[in-house]
């Protein structure tokens, strides 16, 4: 990804540390200041470089959060539509151009149309029925003994031979043929090509240069929908050979080429169910958040307590009380939960990693650090190695 980037090809933007829901963080601000400054660290590690831009997860926004992007020197992120449609003053251009917030990173933000085409099982491509069923799999269709050689795992499960095509609803499908999943991703491909290009038709004369801004989760492309990055080529390539027509571009290419753009506050708001924050906040996983809250507050506490330490030891226990604060605040946990795909786990997750942290910070309080327990917990979750637990002062 790197070489791609160095040779223009991509543009790599940063993320929040372990994508944290930072509206729901930001009762502790410094939670949500220490997700971004992470995020942004590592980008800096992995690809010798400082990042122009930031993906907030869940695309969720709160006013306050491009203070802390002007921190980190972001020049760029991307919103929900809902975050435009609401923004004071309202933007005059619509989704088809970013906005400067009053702090400086410019918001670009999502276009609905574009989306609900590629993402929708629904209405959008993803549900044609010649494509590839994701949940057809021989770890139900078939007897566990046939399937599985271990004893021990012989329970139905994903194995990732999927024979059978998305068909129609119900329990009867019909066998996958490959080559008709191709042909369809193809034709997709030129369709949302051609829409798009109808979708800006109207605005060639508008005395500006109008952006689409299209994104998706990676795991659409190939996982979800797997002829996904079929289309995703033949797009590309289309789009490329029209060039007179439409340009590929990255945000900061685009805001290179015209830097001049109207500030505005943009509204709360996420790509979620309705614009808002319900699937990460509702009755079934609001529980999460008051152990989130405290265990921020922990870690700031015992961040300016110890700010001084050059005791290796104690270094280790406030780098792990870090990580083990990042991984409660996963944003999955709650969608888990609230979604029913994984409850269980999600919920032991949240509570192995608030014990941990809670042990761990008795112990540090105490002074009687248990470095066995210490190793332990660091062997379990030994991510961000060289992590600067120091954002949280």
């Amino acid at each position: 990804f790197r070489k791609m980037r160095d040779a223009g090809i991509l543009e790599l933007s940063a993320s929040a540390a372990s994508h944290g829901l930072l509206p729901l963080l930001s009762t502790n601000p410094a939670a949500a200041r220490a997700q971004v400054l992470i995020g942004c660290e590592l980008y800096s590690k992995f690809f010798h470089a400082e990042p122009r831009g930031f993906w907030l997860p869940e695309c969720a926004f709160a006013p306050g959060l491009e203070k802390v992007l002007q921190e980190a020197e972001v020049r760029w992120f991307i919103l929900d539509a809902h975050a435009f449609a609401l923004a004071k003053p309202r933007p005059q251009r619509g989704i088809y151009a970013p906005c400067f917030t009053g702090d400086g990173p410019a918001a670009f933000v999502r276009d609905p149309v574009s989306s609900r085409q590629v993402w929708s099982a629904e209405i959008g491509y993803p549900g044609e029925s010649v494509y590839r069923d994701f949940y057809r799999d021989i770890g139900f269709d078939l007897p566990p003994e046939y399937v599985f050689f271990d004893t021990s795992l012989r329970i139905p499960r994903f194995t990732g031979l999927k024979y059978h095509r998305i068909t129609a609803r119900g329990p009867e499908k019909e066998i996958y043929q490959r080559t008709w999943a191709e042909s369809a991703a193809r034709a997709h491909a030129e369709h949302f090509l051609a829409s798009r290009l109808r979708q800006l038709e109207p605005l060639h004369d508008s005395g500006f240069a109008p952006i689409l801004t299209m994104p998706f989760d990676a795991e659409l492309f190939g996982h979800w929908w797997y002829e996904g990055p079929v289309f995703l080529e033949h797009f590309i390539r289309s789009a490329a050979a029209q060039s007179a027509e439409v340009q590929l571009t990255t945000p900061s290419d685009y805001l290179e080429k015209h830097p001049t753009q109207e500030v505005i506050a943009p509204a709360a708001s996420s790509w979620g169910e309705h614009g808002h924050l319900k699937v990460w906040l509702d009755e079934s996983n609001a529980w999460i958040y008051p152990h989130l809250h405290a265990a921020a507050r922990r870690m700031q506490e015992a961040a300016r307590q110890y700010r001084e330490t050059a005791d290796p030891l104690v270094e280790r226990v406030l780098r792990q009380l870090a990580r083990e604060l990042l991984l409660m605040q996963a944003s999955d946990w709650a969608f888990l939960i609230r979604n029913g795909t994984a409850p269980d786990y999600a919920e032991a997750r949240v509570r192995a990693h608030v014990a941990r942290f809670d042990q761990l910070y008795r112990q540090l309080k105490s002074a009687q650090i248990d470095e066995a327990f210490l190793s332990d917990c660091e062997s379990r979750d030994n991510l961000y190695p060289d992590l600067e637990w120091r954002f949280y002062l």
